[in-house]
């Protein structure tokens, strides 16, 4: 019985070493890979670099949306701006008419009170 442990043991353990010793063997890199291997490579490869330029063209795609949308905030600003320049000088404007019309109603009561004072010293 110990005889048949130790057998199965011994088999166990041999087995246990050589899957092991598979598993850390490379294959050798000389050799030349079979037709179904290289086209697999082939189109992985192929893949690879559709996939690449894909990501080269998204990229360029998106730094030429953010220059655009630098140049929209650049435009928008200056926008802006001459926005608060208009209404300023609106603002301005509006104010000159309003003295010109103050000066206008004092230029008027003026002359009536002249004409009065014509009138009253006939």
């Amino acid at each position: 019985m110990k005889n048949t442990i130790f057998g199965a043991a011994f088999a166990l353990s041999t087995f246990a070493a050589l899957a092991g010793h598979a598993q850390t063997a490379t294959p050798d890199q000389t050799a030349p890979l079979p037709q179904n291997a290289q086209n697999t490579y082939d189109q992985q490869r192929s893949q690879r670099k559709m996939a690449d330029q894909s990501v080269t063209d998204s990229r360029r795609q998106l730094k030429q949306q953010e220059s655009q949308t630098r140049d929209l905030k650049h435009q928008m600003r200056e926008q802006r701006q001459q926005a608060k320049q208009q209404n300023e000088q609106l603002k301005m404007q509006r104010q000159d008419a309003k003295v010109a019309h103050e000066q206008e109603k004092q230029a008027k009561a003026q002359l009536k009170m002249e004409k009065k004072a014509e009138k009253a010293g006939q």
